[in-house]
């Protein structure tokens, strides 16, 4: 995707802060971004979304699903990776559910990065700027409940 292309762009500085009262997770400040916290896998992100959505910490799903925090932990900073019904037993503890679907591809990034390099450089660069606000917004305002 254009975006995640985009987001990722030099400049980032990482160490390692508390977001949470259970544990520590590396954060990344990329320029006038702010900070967010990539996930570093699918598995990662979705088991944190789920909690995010729920409020709850890596300890309350963890005795919610059974397991130890320190295996929320691996796998939500992808030093583990769930098999697909570990990772849909947890999201359910988490009050959610997983579904996938079969689509055909979609060519959209493609298309849209072949268009994109027909443009001059000065409007490509806007383009980048424009993109990194808006991703920049969009996480606040997630963050913010918006």
């Amino acid at each position: 995707m254009l975006d995640s292309k985009l987001c990722t762009t030099s400049g980032r500085v990482e160490h390692r802060m508390p977001l949470s009262d259970d544990h520590n997770r590396k954060v990344v400040h990329n320029g006038d971004m702010g900070k967010f916290d990539p996930a570093p896998t699918l598995a990662a992100g979705l088991l944190r979304l789920a909690r995010d959505k729920t409020n709850m910490t890596q300890t309350d799903l963890a005795l919610q699903a059974g397991v130890s925090q320190q295996s929320i932990s691996a796998y939500e900073t992808g030093r583990k990776e769930p098999t697909l019904p570990t990772l849909v037993r947890l999201l359910a503890a988490a009050g959610s559910e997983m579904r996938i679907r079969l689509e055909p591809i979609d060519d959209h990034d493609a298309t849209l990065a072949a268009f994109i390099e027909t443009l001059p450089p000065s409007r490509q660069a806007e383009l980048v700027e424009e993109s990194r606000v808006r991703v920049a917004t969009e996480r606040l305002n997630r963050i913010r409940g918006q």
